[in-house]
């Protein structure tokens, strides 16, 4: 399902991963980051964030023009708005919003899985437990808040699908939605 099955369908689709950990400008930034430890000062968290929307202007200006040359559909989880949100949460934005702000190009289409918090929660429970301070249940609660909020001020299409059903279900929806979208291609 990485490509939602669109490929079955007649249209080609690629995959945009959007944050590389281990690309040339993230290991030179966790190099300065170690370093900054080493003398027992740490990055700003707002750094952290700049440094994330650095890589992606980056990726959008190398990597995104040949896949939007190549093929006709392009997935990426939480271009931009996972990270406004979560930066937003930490009380740090201004900085990497505004780098944010100038990633183009910007999605035709925007699939907001809507799933509760006492849902996510109890599937971050049945997988073991939080594994981040973004799986916190508090975070949890306070990112869908966020995201409620957000989501109506974006200047993008979004459509929210239900995620509380089984995936499978999910997964078909979100192929129609695509399918179903105006510029999409007619295979």
């Amino acid at each position: 399902a990485g490509k939602v099955g669109l490929e079955l369908r007649g249209v080609s689709a690629a995959i945009f991963e959007n944050h590389s950990p281990f690309s040339a400008y993230w290991n030179v930034y966790k190099r300065i980051a170690k370093k900054s430890e080493i003398h027992e000062t740490t990055i700003p968290y707002e750094i952290d964030r700049f440094m994330q929307a650095f890589e992606l202007c980056i990726n959008c200006e190398e990597i995104l023009p040949q896949l939007l040359r190549d093929y006709e559909v392009i997935l990426s989880d939480r271009y931009v708005v996972d990270k406004k949100i979560y930066g937003r949460l930490r009380g740090e934005q201004q900085l990497a919003e505004s780098a944010l702000d100038t990633i183009n190009p910007q999605p035709d289409l925007t699939l907001f899985l809507d799933v509760t918090p006492e849902t996510a929660i109890r599937r971050i429970n049945a997988k073991g437990g939080p594994e981040d301070w973004k799986e916190q249940p508090e975070m949890i609660h306070r990112a869908y808040a966020a995201y409620q909020k957000l989501i109506p001020e974006l200047r993008i299409p979004v459509i929210r699908i239900c995620a509380e059903q089984p995936l499978v279900q999910v997964v078909e929806q979100c192929r129609e939605e695509i399918m179903n979208h105006p510029i999409a291609p007619k295979g």
